[in-house]
């Protein structure tokens, strides 16, 4: 992709476990995924994310990584990897959005936006992330409550000690896909959604 050439290339820093990314200038981003799978599984998973990327931004009130090239192995990296735009703002957890209403009004708007999404009969069939988030319940019901047994002081803090340190569970993490899509997201005031991280 010779005329992305003169654009500056920088690492994005990001929480993602499965793909390494590079801001492309400004406006774009390559994610070059770290399993090492088969180039044709990989090609074949990177051609379904753009697919579902395209089916997300044409029903997301809000904007959200669009997909823009694929590249093919080469000298230096061994599998395909994508190129996508990149969503300007931060990580919910450097800019807390929870008490932003702006920000709870773009959240409904891009639930409401998936569930009027035509499915065109498909299914979630059990591989990667979603499903019916009713089937979720339970869990969360548990997140709930151990966000609130969190945020009653600890006794060593009552005794006026420091807390000890606290750990997130890996499981706490929510996300909307892209994950990988940096810089991921929230802008207060903006309507901008692309991630939002539970575990803060």
């Amino acid at each position: 992709m010779p005329h992305w050439r003169d654009l500056p290339i920088r690492a994005v820093v990001a929480d993602g476990t499965v793909h390494v990314i590079y801001g492309i200038g400004d406006e774009l981003a390559a994610r070059f995924p770290l399993r090492g799978e088969d180039v044709d599984e990989t090609r074949d998973r990177l051609v379904t994310e753009a697919a579902a990327a395209r089916e997300l931004a044409g029903c997301s009130p809000v904007p959200v990584p669009e997909p823009v090239a694929l590249g093919e192995p080469g000298p230096g990296y061994p599998l395909p990897w994508a190129v996508q735009t990149r969503v300007p703002g931060r990580v919910a957890t450097e800019d807390d959005p929870s008490g932003s209403v702006v920000f709870a009004r773009d959240l409904a708007d891009f639930i409401h936006g998936l569930r009027a999404a035509d499915t065109r009969g498909r299914r979630f069939c059990g591989n990667n992330r979603g499903g019916d988030l009713k089937d979720q319940d339970g869990w969360m019901e548990q997140c709930w409550r151990r966000r609130d047994d969190a945020r009653r002081p600890h006794p060593r803090q009552r005794a006026g000690q420091p807390p000890p340190p606290r750990r997130c569970p890996r499981r706490w993490r929510v996300d909307h896909q892209p994950r990988q899509s940096g810089p991921a997201l929230s802008r207060v005031g903006r309507r901008t959604l692309d991630r939002l991280t539970a575990c803060t």
